[in-house]
């Protein structure tokens, strides 16, 4: 726990919280090349098979810290004071620091937008507590963006002889990362 003396402040979700979880898988056997490319050998077009898995599933949790010792325990996980909505983009006039005074494209450092790649919170809605005191942002406090991921397969079967068989797979996992 952050602090020793106040478990229930680290009551939270479990890190491998999911809410929501989907997964498809196909196979599909491409008979249909040995017709459409003739003019090969049936050794070359007969065979093949794509497949594929896509798994849709919201975000994990995540929680805040700092990477020092602002608490003075020796622990280098000390978390922030919560001082604003962390999905809201724009300044935060409650926090000290004068960059979140303005926003990124202003050249601070307030998000200009929220829950997309290249922000997905706002970190200024978070400040650092003072020197001697844990934060009050939970543990796992953060919900992460939503996963998408598609894995794909083509591979090529072919006979040896009567009892042997080969095969030829290429995989891709999380293509479109």
């Amino acid at each position: 726990p952050q602090d020793s003396f106040n478990i229930a402040g680290d009551r939270a979700v479990s890190v491998f919280d999911q809410k929501h979880r989907f997964m498809s898988n196909f196979t599909y056997d491409l008979d249909f090349l040995p017709g459409l490319l003739g003019s090969l050998p049936k050794s070359l077009t007969g065979g093949w098979q794509v497949a594929g898995i896509y798994t849709r599933a919201s975000g994990l949790p995540i929680t805040p810290f700092f990477g020092n010792d602002i608490s003075g325990t020796g622990e280098l996980n000390d978390r922030p004071n919560l001082i604003a909505d962390l999905f809201t983009a724009g300044r935060v006039p409650a926090n000290p620091d004068p960059r979140c005074q303005r926003t990124v494209s202003q050249g601070g450092g307030a998000a200009d937008t929220v829950r997309d790649a290249a922000s997905w919170f706002n970190a200024c809605a978070f400040s650092a507590p003072r020197a001697g005191m844990f934060g009050t942002a939970g543990r796992n406090s953060i919900i992460g963006p939503r996963l998408h991921i598609v894995d794909m397969s083509v591979g090529k079967t072919t006979k040896i002889n009567d009892p042997f068989t080969a095969q030829i797979r290429a995989e891709a996992f999380n293509l479109f990362n």
